[in-house]
Parts: C-alpha cells; structure tokens; sequence
C-alpha cells in the first residue's frame, strides 16, 4: 500500500494481482476544475445577455406604452395628438384604437358646439324676432285704440267717424298682412311647410307674376325690362318660388326711383339657372346688406312705415329659399342692387316613354 498526502493518487495491492487506484479530491478539482469554471463563464455570459436583452425588450415595450401614455393624458385636454408609428402588435392595435376613438370623440365634441352654436343663434334670433314683433304690432293697435278712442268722445276732429273708420280699416288690413307674414316665417322655421318641387318654365312662372306689378312700376313711372329665354326649365315648388320672387320683384319696385329701372333675366350656370333682379342706378350700403334679410329690419324707420312695408318681406324670401335649399346673394353691382338665386336645371323631361 502506497500513500502520499502530496500525491494526486495512491494504489492499494489487493493480491493475486488486483490493485486499486485511490484518487484524491485534488486530482478531481485538477481533471474537472477548468470545465466547471468555463461552465461557469459561460452561465454568467449567458445570465448577463439574458439580463440586457431583458432591459432592451422592455426599454422597447414600455417606450411606446409611455408615449401612448403622454398621448392619452394629451388626448384628455383635447389637445392635438398624432398618430402613433404604426405596428403590427397588440400594442399597435391598442394605439390605433385609441387614436381612432379621440378623432371620433373630437369630431363629436365639435358637432356638439356647433350645435349649441346654432341653438343659440336660434334663441337669439328668436328673441329678437318676438321682441321686434311685439313693437310692430304694438304700433298699429295702439294707433287703432286712439283713432277709436276719440271717435266714441267725440273728440275734435274724430267727429268725422267714416274717414277715420277707413284709417281703421288700412290700419287693420296692414295689421292683418304682418299677422299672416308673422306666420309665415315661423311655419318654415318650424319645416311645416314642405316644399314640393315640379319642373317650372322660368319665363312662363316670371311673366305670369309680373302682371301684378306692371300697374304700381308704371305708377312710379318705372320700367321693368325682362330677358328670359323659352326652354328653360327648372325644378322647384311653385308656391314658394312664386312668394319668393314676388317679394323680391315687390322690394326692387319699392326701392327704385321713380323713373328707374328694373331688369330681370335668367341665364345658365353650371347645373343652374341663374335669375336675377337688379334694381338700375341703386346701391345700398354694405354694411346694411347682410342686415335686410333681418325680420322687421329697415334702412329708413320713418319711410318704411309710412309705406305699410313690414319689414318681413326679404326675411320670408330667406326662409323660403332656404326650406328649398336653392343658393341666393344680395349684393352691389356697378349697374345697380342685384338679387340673385341658383335654381335647379333640367335638361331633360320625361313625355310617355321617351325623353327628350
């Protein structure tokens, strides 16, 4: 038996030959120590790639979470935010739906001002439109309530009960007029009254209107001059066309000079007939253009009035327009006042089963 504490092994002789072979811990650690430590290396550079690859993979998940994060906090102030880089991810899919659900609540959010707008441009011109109202009504009934008055007293000349009965009369007539117009503008403020389009002939449907109006242009000694070529034909409701146009031909002949001019005539554009009416060698300020469409608005108070004008004459043509959805100016030209709507063209009509 050999031992040696020094020695990396010693040998035990068994007899008839056998010998064991004893090695100590040393000659184990010397054998296998180098391949435990490279396995060692290699852990620890595989510990630490998976502990960079670990930091790199959530610096690149958390960067677009935290951007979507500053977005969100952005989006809550309605703020503007744009679109995320686009990706193919869950997270990409979270992004678009968010930035996809804030356009839709932005585009919410402005029909809702711009409804509360509205409501109150409503309101406003509401109260303006009662407040006015009230005064013109106010006018004539008090006006009635002392011709009356001093008739049943006796008073002065009220002693003369028919002449000032027939100023009752024209009071009441005109009354009545601005009652009916009144109503008018609150059916097609309510959309009670539908326009019911047919296809019109404009030379036909002007030159039937304007009998009525020759007598009182030739009393001003005007001249109403119309250039309306045959064939044209256009879509729109009668009724409202006609009440329209006849305030607009009635406020051109009321404010013309005597002596003057008034030209109507249609031409094509586009998809449209253009009809004008211009009031020659007039101009209104353009300030006060904007504002003639306003009910019970007039340039000259005392004038007006004194002419039995309501004042609700272009606010109807407005609404009536509008209820057809037919386009309208009013503007300055260097010729004069123009007044101008866009009504629909038709270039063709239907007879039995051929169009023309």
């Amino acid at each position: 038996m050999k031992a040696d504490s020094e020695k990396s092994s010693f040998m035990v002789y068994l007899g008839n030959g056998y010998m064991l072979h004893v090695f100590n811990d040393d000659v184990f650690s010397l054998m296998y120590g180098n391949l435990i430590d490279r396995t060692l290396v290699m852990f620890a550079a595989m510990l630490a790639f998976c502990v960079i690859g670990a930091f790199i993979f959530a610096q690149q998940l958390t960067k677009p979470i935290k951007t979507l994060a500053d977005h969100t906090t952005k989006m809550a102030n309605l703020e503007e935010v744009p679109p995320l880089p686009e990706r193919n991810d869950e997270l990409g899919i979270l992004a678009r739906d968010v930035h996809s659900m804030y356009e839709r609540l932005k585009k919410t959010i402005y029909q809702l001002e711009n409804e509360l707008l509205r409501v109150r441009e409503l309101e406003e011109t509401r109260r303006y439109f009662f407040s006015a109202a009230s005064h013109e009504l106010k006018t004539p009934v008090a006006a009635t309530s002392i011709l009356l008055e001093g008739m049943l007293e006796h008073i002065g000349d009220y002693k003369d009960h028919p002449k000032y009965l027939r100023e009752c009369m024209k009071m009441m007539d005109s009354l009545s007029k601005m009652i009916s117009d009144i109503l008018e503008i609150v059916s097609l403020n309510n959309g009670r009254i539908v326009p019911v389009p047919e296809t019109l002939d404009i030379r036909c449907t002007v030159e039937a209107m304007l009998a009525d109006f020759h007598t009182l242009a030739e009393g001003k000694g005007q001249r109403i001059v119309t250039e309306l070529p045959d064939g044209q034909l256009c879509l729109a409701d009668p009724k409202l066309l006609k009440k329209a146009l006849s305030n607009v031909i009635l406020n051109a002949v009321q404010n013309t000079p005597d002596g003057g001019e008034i030209r109507i005539w249609s031409e094509p554009a586009a998809d449209r007939y253009r009809l004008c009416v211009m009031n020659i060698g007039v101009r209104i300020d353009d300030s006060v253009l904007p504002k003639l469409f306003d009910p019970f608005y007039r340039v000259d108070q005392a004038r007006s009035r004194k002419g039995g004008r309501s004042g609700l004459g272009l606010a109807i043509v407005r609404k009536t327009l509008e209820s057809m959805s037919v386009d309208f100016a009013l503007e300055n030209t260097p010729d004069g006042v123009l007044f101008r709507m866009n009504l629909p063209k038709i270039t063709s009509i239907l007879v039995g089963k051929e169009i023309l």
